[in-house]
């Protein structure tokens, strides 16, 4: 699901990424641990709030497509623990959502091979080569976009949550 239309953030690069990074880190420094106890309407509000903010987006727009999807979003998010397999959760959303089977069957290898780079030493050139396979290769555009979009997520979530990654506050 793609919310956003602004060129600055779902754009090449690691723009969706970046907004994703940035809205997490941002939300994090707002309400600490707090922000995840919020029940999901306030959860939702808060996310579109900070997305408007960053992307130049319509606020209530992005709440109401939140709210429409929170269930869904949560499914996804609470069926991949530290104990799941990549191949697990792939299989996970291959069943959930059917119709992206083909795109999901590509980027299950692209996110094992992420999981294998460390963030630090490989400094984005592991994304930048499989950005390069992905613009090469003979899938249809709109799969070559979300490919593209999950790629910059997950490379800048690999990044955040990578331990020497963790930011401190001075």
């Amino acid at each position: 699901m793609t919310y956003l239309q602004n060129e600055e953030w779902t754009g090449e690069g690691a723009s969706a990424g970046i907004l994703h990074n940035t809205v997490i880190t941002n939300l994090y420094d707002k309400y600490g641990e707090k922000f995840y106890e919020a029940p999901d309407t306030i959860m939702a509000c808060r996310i579109a709030k900070e997305v408007s903010v960053l992307a130049n987006q319509d606020s209530t727009l992005l709440y109401l497509s939140l709210i429409d999807n929170f269930d869904v979003i949560k499914e996804c998010v609470d069926s991949c623990t530290t104990d799941t397999s990549i191949h697990e959760y792939i299989a996970f959303l291959k069943r959930r959502f059917p119709e992206n089977s083909q795109q999901l069957t590509i980027f299950g290898p692209i996110l094992e091979g992420l999981q294998k780079v460390n963030p630090i030493e490989n400094k984005g050139e592991y994304a930048d080569r499989v950005m390069c396979i992905i613009d090469s290769s003979a899938v249809a555009e709109p799969i070559k976009h979300n490919l593209r979009e999950g790629l910059t997520v997950a490379n800048a979530s690999a990044r955040l949550w990578n331990t020497e990654y963790v930011m401190v506050k001075e």
